[in-house]
């Protein structure tokens, strides 16, 4: 496979999906693409290429050929340590070699130089955990196919319990057995494990639908960062902070030295994935990868209503899709906020969604969105219950 996508509208109908299948359809029709690509990795003594990943599965060693490629779809590769480095930095290089729509060979080369080091706390200092999630994603989706659901969600926790009890060891040995340590960067790890393990790929069948976990097994092998993240994790901000006069969000930031607005924005806070989160706030902003969901409370103020829709009551919004252009103050910021949401996620539109916490689709959503809460029916931890049990599996494992 080289260019595959699955787009997943359940269940579908034009009113709800239509403005999104409309926009998919466009991206996947006027993206980059190239054809015959050949994709290689070299790197300097000492290292060697282990394997490549992405939507072709698993190649071990490489090179990797595709039919066609486009500007969404990644490819990751690991490396593997053979001898000791001659110098204190590794180099690799990552060509790709391909035919563009008008029929001309190209070839794009990218250069790293990486610092190496044998001190292990340098190492973990020096994580990328977008890149290492991201990675150990596409490394274990290949589970899936192979082994249970329980016993790929297994294997995940393998590999984390395996990376953070090493830092223990080696690390923070000094700390207290009681206490979970975890790196300065990768204090996000647990959360977006687990995040991972509530996608419908790692769900129970008893769960999920079939074809949403094939779906999302798709996407998880070969989609971009980005999406993947905000896929993972969504983003929650909330709309009173956001319309306050007393704060920057969602304003331009102005050049200090010319006094000229610059295209980037004063970015809201960002509020915990969590039911807290939405408990505290009478109206949110939740967005993911696809959607941007304007999630409002049955005790959403006045001022919300009248400030960000132009309306009196709650009941003015069953009809309503999306958000209208206003002249006030607050609306124009929250609509800056939701064109830099999708700005970040440069290649999908997301469609706006208003979802009323009385409707039937309330709960659903989320369900789905807020990934710190539990889900006692399906015997999913909480975020505050995971890390007890990661705490109790790590220690075992010293």
């Amino acid at each position: 496979m080289g260019s595959t996508w699955v787009y997943y509208y359940s269940p579908f109908n034009s009113a709800e999906y239509g403005e999104k299948l409309h926009f998919d359809l466009f991206r996947n029709l006027t993206r980059q693409t190239v054809y015959d690509v050949f994709l290689i990795a070299r790197c300097s003594i000492g290292l060697s290429i282990d394997k490549y990943y992405g939507g072709f599965g698993e190649i071990v060693g490489g090179p990797v050929k595709l039919p066609v490629m486009d500007a969404d779809k990644t490819v990751a590769f690991t490396l593997k340590q053979n001898s000791k480095l001659n110098a204190d930095s590794a180099h690799i290089q990552f060509a790709v070699l391909y035919t563009t729509g008008d029929n001309r060979r190209m070839v794009r080369v990218f250069n790293y130089t990486l610092s190496a080091t044998n001190v292990v706390s340098i190492v973990y200092d020096s994580v990328d955990m977008d890149a290492v999630i991201g990675l150990e994603t596409r490394i274990h989706v290949s589970d899936i196919q192979k082994l249970s659901v329980n016993s790929a969600r297994d294997e995940l926790c393998k590999t984390c319990t395996k990376v953070l009890s090493y830092y223990r060891k080696t690390v923070s040995g000094s700390s207290e057995l009681t206490q979970l340590v975890l790196p300065e960067a990768m204090k996000f790890y647990p959360l977006l494990l687990l995040s991972l393990m509530k996608t419908p790929a790692y769900t129970r069948m008893e769960n999920a639908r079939l074809d949403a976990k094939v779906a999302n097994l798709i996407q998880l092998s070969e989609l971009s960062l980005s999406y993947f993240l905000m896929r993972l994790y969504p983003k929650v901000y909330s709309v009173k902070h956001i319309i306050d006069p007393a704060n920057s969000d969602g304003r331009f930031i102005v050049n200090t030295e010319n006094g000229i607005e610059s295209s980037a924005i004063h970015k809201p806070p960002n509020l915990p994935c969590s039911s807290n989160s939405i408990a505290s706030s009478d109206a949110c902003i939740i967005a993911n990868s696809d959607f941007i969901y304007l999630y409002l409370t049955r005790d959403v103020s006045e001022n919300v209503l009248e400030e960000v829709f132009g309306k009196r009551s709650v009941s003015e919004l069953v009809s309503e899709e999306g958000i209208p252009a206003l002249e006030t103050e607050g609306n124009r910021k929250v609509r800056n906020v939701i064109e830099n949401l999708r700005k970040e996620r440069a290649g999908a539109y997301q469609q706006v969604k208003i979802v009323l916490s009385t409707s039937a689709q309330a709960g659903i959503v989320l369900k789905e969105l807020l990934v710190e809460d539990g889900r006692d029916r399906q015997n999913e931890f909480s975020y505050i219950q995971f890390l007890p049990h990661l705490h109790r599996t790590i220690v075992k494992h010293l």
